[in-house]
């Protein structure tokens, strides 16, 4: 039966394990990356040797050399970091207890080497063998569990360029989009075409398994990769089924349009949900139910966008700009009805396991995201309103955007809730005990605070500065700007921006404390999908998110 991963939190505070061996050795491995520009889109592969020995001095000592001065970029190496933290923990060892190097050559950043590079400390760590024939491209969660990452279709042709036959993607991430084509394509298919033979890992122990051969001695508590029981699979099969009546509501809206109002830049979305609703429907046939409720949950984001737009300008055709924001109106109301409602469902969530933890955190990202999309779209409004009171021709393009756009963010606030409240269905599932320790959670939240705040500064440098250089804005302007137009960036920035809103939603402090951790760790993996995204060939440097 196959695997579902879920959670991003557990091994950090838990003590069951085996001791690693302690040699001194090193090793080569090379990591898939991609690069993309106005002019070219590709990938390739970034050697990287890997130094793991015995440590003399009692301190932690881990170390990046560069071939160049600012070489090896900020996501880069806060990934090395979390790879020997894992390493170290997964085997139950003191990272004191080890020297850890990594040697880089040219430019490079992104997180999605992380997994290969936990892999690699531990095939060193234990003596096994390193194949040369395989690579992966995963981020590692401080879990053990694989992260999704972005260029796989680029970083395919990557790894086949470069000899190598096996490559391990991320679970979930098969069928994933491809950036230079602009499609959503079978990743697996992707590989038969390069003779390249594409795997899906849920964790590092089957990461490991993948590039190694072999079994890496961690018991099944180290990660939360679990099999699923047949009462969860019932209550996603339940949850796939009211969402695919959503789907089916939205489409006898469209069937009724009329052209004018279902213009053609809504049926780009509209055909997106379809291939995302075919996709779920491969997932549940294949019996990967939560699977399936992520793909069906897309598709209904889209096709429910889509409806409501058709409402939207069939209200704009008939009463112009005060009926079309009134529709908006209504819409926001409704969700922070919907939200306000949701929120309070959640605040008598316990901790009590493994699972429950991940679970928390999981909730955490998506609540942040979800009070992100739903100040944006009011503020959306309020200035589409504004600018409607003394509009002239030249305003009506940008009210419509703006309008739209609000209408857009309120229905991410509420999907993404609703997929929150999804995640309260892992809570009460598993009996392995969750040890309360307020201490690493505590440590964890101010890594990744410092990191979060790092990246998006990081992702500003890269274009918020740029957006400001050519709309001739200041930076709070341009970063206003840029999170009106790229939800990504909302949600990394709402992390941040919403992190201590958990201490009033839970009633249990330390289910706070956990939530917010994990929206801090979306903040920092949302900026790494930005990073990847806004990187340039001309900036020289190659990504590996």
């Amino acid at each position: 039966m196959r695997r579902e991963t879920i959670g991003l939190l557990a091994c950090l505070l838990l003590t069951a394990g085996t001791a690693a061996a302690q040699q001194s050795s090193d090793l080569v491995v090379h990591a898939a990356v991609f690069y993309q520009s106005a002019s070219a889109c590709g990938g390739d592969t970034a050697p990287v040797q890997i130094d793991a020995e015995p440590n003399p001095t009692g301190g932690i000592q881990v170390g990046f050399f560069e071939s160049s001065a600012g070489a090896i970029g900020e996501q880069m190496n806060a990934s090395g970091w979390l790879a020997a933290l894992v390493s170290a923990e997964l085997l139950d060892s003191d990272l004191r207890d080890y020297r850890i190097s990594y040697n880089w050559s040219g430019l490079i950043d992104g997180p999605s080497a992380g997994g290969l590079m936990t892999s690699g400390i531990l095939s060193l760590l234990l003596g096994d063998s390193f194949p040369g024939n395989a690579t992966m491209t995963g981020t590692i969660n401080p879990d053990g569990t694989i992260g999704p990452v972005g260029g796989i279709a680029q970083k395919i042709e990557g790894v086949a360029a470069a000899g190598f036959t096996r490559l391990a993607i991320p679970l979930g991430n098969r069928e994933s989009y491809n950036v230079c084509s602009g499609e959503v394509e079978d990743m697996l298919e992707v590989g038969r075409q390069h003779g390249v033979e594409v795997a899906e890992v849920g964790d590092i122990r089957e990461a490991y398994a993948f590039l190694t051969g072999s079994a890496l001695p961690v018991s099944q508590s180290r990660t939360v990769s679990q099999e699923i029981s047949e009462d969860l699979r019932r209550d996603f099969r339940l949850l796939y089924d009211a969402w695919l009546a959503r789907y089916e509501a939205a489409r006898r809206i469209l069937s009724a349009a009329r052209p004018k109002d279902f213009p053609k830049e809504f049926r780009t979305f509209w055909r997106d949900g379809e291939k995302f609703l075919a996709s779920s429907q491969r997932e549940l046939q294949a019996g990967h139910e939560p699977a399936a409720f992520n793909r069906i949950w897309t598709a209904v984001l889209n096709a429910e966008f889509v409806a409501r737009s058709v409402v939207a300008m069939q209200a704009l055709n008939g009463q112009g700009f005060p009926g079309l924001q009134g529709v908006v109106g209504q819409a926001i109301a409704e969700s922070k009805r919907q939200v306000s409602a949701g929120l309070d469902e959640l605040r008598e969530i316990q901790i009590v396991s493994i699972v429950d933890a991940g679970a928390v955190a999981s909730i955490g990202i998506l609540v942040s995201a979800t009070l992100a999309y739903l100040d944006q779209a009011e503020a959306e409004l309020s200035a589409a309103q504004r600018l409607t009171r003394n509009a002239k021709p030249a305003d009506f393009e940008e009210i419509g955007k703006l309008s739209f756009q609000a209408l857009a963010h309120a229905g991410l606030s509420t999907a993404v809730l609703d997929l929150a409240l999804a995640n309260r269905g892992w809570i009460g599932r598993d009996s392995r005990p969750w040890q309360r320790n307020a201490a690493p959670i505590n440590a964890g939240r101010d890594l990744y605070r410092a990191a979060a705040r790092s990246n998006l500064r990081y992702v500003d440098t890269l274009h918020t500065a740029e957006v400001a250089e050519k709309r001739k804005m200041d930076m709070p302007s341009a970063q206003a700007w840029v999170k009106r137009e790229d939800p990504i960036y909302l949600a990394a920035s709402g992390g941040l921006d919403q992190q201590f809103v958990y201490f009033d939603l839970f009633s249990d402090d330390y289910v706070a404390a956990v939530a917010q951790m994990g929206a801090l760790m979306g903040s920092v993996a949302n900026a790494a999908v930005l990073v990847a995204k806004y990187y340039s060939i001309g900036a020289r440097r190659s990504c590996s998110g």
